[in-house]
């Protein structure tokens, strides 16, 4: 097999993350012939509907789950690609039957960052000023840090999404640094959140690459661009989102981290996770952290998300659940 078909998004950012993974394929396998296919999903078809609006018509079923995955996972169970590439935040918890990660890419730099129209910093805003976002968990984090401001719904690819900033219609965004960095925009930016401020969505800066189960052709020429510490990261992370039985209309976020896992003595190396869940007015937020070691990353993720549950997580996401409905 010299040929491999690999199917995405048609946005900006979309294409310019497969371009990322085609050239390095292409490096490490001179003979190989890749194309890109491009796949419209729900999410991008219906762009201007707020997502909560979404779920609740018939285009996305009874969920939001899939939203910018299903219709390109749908290509590669049909046959018509035989690689897919996702930001690893955009997949849901549980992939189809039939469907496996053939790689997590090295993982960018994970944080929100701020857009600011007039470059002032995210504590210099005015009270009442306007920040967009389509993400309940910048949102409730924002809140936190200044519940004066004023947070809107502002859904698009990032290159709509900078466009109505720059035509008014918000002060500010708050957007992942690793999609602005990879548009080759950073000079935009005004600010960078501490991850001790904001956490980030689960997955947020590496890419998936998802393919058929069992299909060791694909697997051969995908599987080097696999890194081990972003893999570890985000079993850990998935893990905890699926035991909260997470999505993009519950407010939670999650970062892990290896320490001590290069050039220290054997056993030092830890896998270190800090997650949060909160209800959809931020009224409530509950945290916690933990540690573990890197052959078990799943059941470190399975552990964080239990010492939510066991302070309230189980109330907020019932409660959710029912507003959903």
């Amino acid at each position: 097999m010299n040929r491999l078909r690999i199917g995405t998004r048609g946005s900006r950012l979309s294409l310019a993350q497969t371009d990322w993974v085609v050239n390095r394929l292409q490096a490490r396998f001179p003979q190989l012939s890749v194309e890109t296919i491009t796949v419209k999903t729900t999410g991008d078809r219906f762009e201007e509907t707020p997502i909560p609006q979404l779920a609740r018509t018939a285009v996305s079923a009874s969920s939001t789950k899939g939203l910018f995955t299903k219709e390109i996972e749908e290509a590669l169970l049909d046959g018509r690609i035989d690689v897919a590439v996702h930001s690893l935040k955009d997949l849901t918890s549980e992939l189809p039957a039939g469907l496996t990660l053939g790689a997590v890419t090295e993982r960018e730099d994970p944080r929100d960052c701020l857009i600011s129209r007039e470059g002032m910093p995210f504590n210099e805003l005015p009270t009442g000023g306007v920040i967009g976002t389509s993400s309940f968990r910048r949102r409730v984090q924002l809140l936190q840090l200044r519940p004066d401001i004023c947070v809107v719904e502002l859904r698009g690819n990032l290159d709509t999404r900078l466009r109505r900033l720059h035509e008014g219609q918000c002060d500010a965004l708050v957007v992942a640094f690793a999609g602005v960095k990879r548009l080759g925009r950073e000079a935009e930016v005004t600010e960078i959140f501490p991850l001790e401020q904001v956490l980030p969505a689960v997955g947020q800066g590496s890419l998936a690459l998802e393919l058929r189960s069992l299909n060791s052709e694909v697997s051969r020429y995908v599987g080097p661009l696999d890194h081990q510490p972003s893999r570890l990261a985000a079993l850990a992370e998935r893990a905890f989102q699926h035991r909260l039985e997470g999505g993009c209309q519950v407010p939670l976020g999650a970062y892990a981290w290896l320490e001590g896992a290069v050039g220290d003595a054997p056993g030092v190396a830890a896998l270190h996770m800090r997650g949060f869940i909160a209800d959809l007015e931020g009224q409530e937020v509950i945290a916690s952290s933990c540690q573990g070691s890197l052959d078990q990353p799943e059941p470190l993720g399975r552990q964080l998300a239990e010492q939510l549950l066991a302070q309230g997580a189980d109330r907020i996401v019932a409660a959710i659940r029912v507003r959903r409905t």
